[in-house]
């Protein structure tokens, strides 16, 4: 009889440790992100790249496991290219899940894994609706996720592009920041103030008085932000005059300033040779006057020196 309650208390034990290394599913269901955003006009688009089951690990923290490529990624494509763009980092790398073990748990790491995985979406994607000062995505199973803008869904509207990797393990909230939106400032040469400076140079102001027939010199001054997470910014200046008004259309000149109160006859103006660096419009419509265009504000000669 000893050696059978022995016996037991053995199976017994060993069934405790099972039951123990066995994970406790976290209730699963559909989740939402919530990006909350003052600024008007984003449309975010979640592309599902890992997706999982729910878990929680001996600590109690729910996690992601069962790895696999999510529905808005063509998986293989992209564990090609990342294993070609650090093959240190993901060469060995085999599965979803050792992919995204590969990662690394730092920002620069995400934003490298981001940068990559938007060239190999699929269709596949949930998009945001827009509320009170907020946009929801929502309908997302569990999984990690490409947050993104809309291609093209920002023109003029005065807000930055945003990528995101997420994970969704429940209900998100995220706050981004458009913290780099280029500024402009228009300022009017007055002849009266010509050798005092409101903080643009000598003579420019934001009103001035002139009399019919005077030829009205005029800057439009834009910060230039920090383009690094870009491969291409497209970079505009829109104008529209007062009635009565004339535009001198071949008279623009561009300059990269460091100091707002430079003067800029003693400045070299940007040498745009057969438009290579910005077009001007005339006629864009719109009600506008003029739009000074540059396709790829990057191309600019010593442009990152101004941001």
């Amino acid at each position: 009889m000893k050696n059978t309650k022995k016996a037991a208390a053995l199976l017994l034990s060993l069934f405790l440790a099972l039951i123990t290394a066995v994970p406790v599913f976290a209730q699963e269901g559909t989740y939402s992100i919530t990006i909350e955003n003052e600024a008007s006009g984003h449309i975010y688009e979640a592309y599902q790249i890992f997706a999982g089951r729910l878990s929680t690990d001996d600590e109690g923290n729910v996690i992601l496991s069962d790895i696999t490529w999510g529905t808005g990624v063509n998986g293989e494509a992209l564990l090609t290219a990342l294993q070609a763009a650090d093959a240190e980092k993901y060469g060995s790398c085999a599965t979803a899940a050792e992919a995204a073990e590969a990662i690394g748990a730092t920002s620069a790491d995400a934003e490298a894994f981001a940068d990559i995985a938007e060239n190999y979406l699929t269709g596949t994607k949930a998009e945001s609706t827009a509320g009170d000062g907020s946009y929801v995505i929502s309908g997302l199973d569990a999984g990690y996720y490409l947050v993104m803008d809309q291609e093209d869904s920002l023109e003029g509207a005065g807000s930055s592009y945003t990528a995101y990797i997420l994970q969704v393990l429940g209900n998100v909230t995220m706050q981004p920041k458009d913290t780099d939106i280029p500024t402009l400032e228009k300022k009017v040469w007055e002849d009266d103030d010509a050798d005092s400076s409101s903080g643009y140079g000598n003579g420019y102001y934001e009103a001035a008085d002139h009399t019919i027939g005077d030829v009205i010199p005029f800057k439009l001054i834009g910060s230039i932000p920090d383009m690094t997470d870009y491969d291409s910014y497209t970079y505009r200046f829109h104008d529209t005059q007062s009635a009565g008004l004339t535009l001198h259309g071949n008279s623009f000149e561009v300059y990269l300033v460091d100091d707002l109160n430079a003067e800029l006859d003693a400045l070299t103006p940007l040498n745009n040779e057969g438009n290579r660096y910005y077009t001007v419009n005339t006629d864009p419509g719109n009600g506008e006057t003029f739009t000074v265009s540059f396709s790829n504000l990057k191309t600019v000669p010593d442009v990152a020196d101004y941001t």
